[in-house]
């Protein structure tokens, strides 16, 4: 879960306005059986609700075509920096 949780607060630091439908999609199923399956909503749900409750992420309510898509937050964004930068100095040694 916390792998899959620090790969939703990515996709939406990336490219934010992200919601529990588009994100379905692309946690689905690889398999290419002419349908591509869908991920599940109730665990993406739940990590978003998580990811909100932290204060990294937060629902945009003034968003005229994604109305309750996710954002990341000031502080979420200052935590992912971060974050992002230990991970790169431990990686160089």
């Amino acid at each position: 879960m916390y792998v899959r949780a620090a790969a939703l607060a990515r996709k939406i630091y990336v490219r934010g306005h992200w919601g529990v439908g588009n994100l379905t999609h692309m946690f689905g199923s690889v398999n290419d059986n002419g349908k591509h399956e869908s991920g599940s909503g109730k665990v993406i749900r739940y990590l978003l609700q998580q990811l909100e409750a932290i204060k990294v992420l937060k629902k945009d309510s003034k968003s005229l075509l994604k109305k309750g898509s996710r954002i990341v937050t000031k502080e979420g964004q200052q935590d992912l920096n971060r974050i992002a930068t230990q991970v790169a100095l431990a990686a160089r040694k």
